[in-house]
């Protein structure tokens, strides 16, 4: 089995925002791409299983924004197994530099049932490296203090993905508009967390609450029957060129 995947993905003005800078969301595309493909390739995309791979939860962090015209080398590989996750590695460099990295969580559920499947239930994961602790954690529970209604977003058609669900990366996009990332000129996400609680469909109408404590900023999105996601980001100036 081979547990590294690596794919260049030139970075264009679809991928980048107002102040000239990648938006999150776009890493978050990428990333679900490299998945996916590395997914194929190993023979254990959600076809192959005949379940559906749900991310859990995510954490990038990055040495500094990336810009159109600047090719990501991104690297993928599958980090092990803890617990009913499956978790994935993520290396960003560009020219040869490192600039950025993230570790994954992923679930499998019953694409009718909608219930999770333990790794055991998975033929796949008699071949998926164990966790072995190292430089990236796994990402865990988020602590939310005292937050704020933001806006208020209803699922439509452009935000579903394959699985008829709130896309992972779309989720990134209503996130960055509730930290009114347009408003912070000369700053960039440096670190950002989010845990996906419960799937969203068309319809859905999902009320964004914004909080601060300590430099960090949350974000949770929460519809009728419960929280949908939450997220934690930190910023950093953007250095001079």
């Amino acid at each position: 089995m081979e547990n590294v995947f690596q794919k260049d993905y030139p970075l264009t003005y679809t991928h980048i925002d107002c102040h000239g800078l990648a938006r999150p969301g776009a890493l978050f595309e990428i990333m679900q791409d490299a998945a996916t493909s590395h997914a194929e390739q190993l023979g254990i995309s959600a076809p192959d299983i005949g379940a559906l791979w749900v991310l859990s939860r995510l954490r990038i962090h990055l040495e500094r924004p990336l810009r159109a015209e600047e090719t990501i080398s991104l690297t993928t590989w599958c980090a092990g197994l803890k617990g009913a996750t499956w978790l994935r590695g993520f290396r960003f460099e560009v020219a040869g530099e490192p600039v950025g990295e993230a570790l994954s969580a992923w679930v499998v559920i019953d694409p009718v049932s909608r219930h999770l499947l333990r790794p055991s239930a998975v033929p796949a994961s008699a071949h998926y490296p164990v966790y072995v602790p190292g430089t990236l954690v796994p990402p865990g529970k988020l602590r939310i203090g005292a937050d704020a209604f933001h806006h208020s977003h209803i699922v439509r058609y452009s935000d579903l993905d394959v699985n008829r669900h709130l896309n992972n990366a779309r989720i990134v996009e209503l996130i960055s508009d509730a930290l009114d990332l347009q408003a912070r000129e000369g700053l960039f996400i440096q670190s950002l967390q989010v845990n996906y609680t419960a799937e969203s469909v068309a319809g859905d109408e999902i009320s964004l609450y914004v909080g601060e404590a300590d430099g960090s900023y949350s974000v949770r999105g929460v519809a009728g029957d419960g929280e949908r996601f939450a997220a934690a980001a930190v910023f950093a100036p953007c250095p001079q060129d």
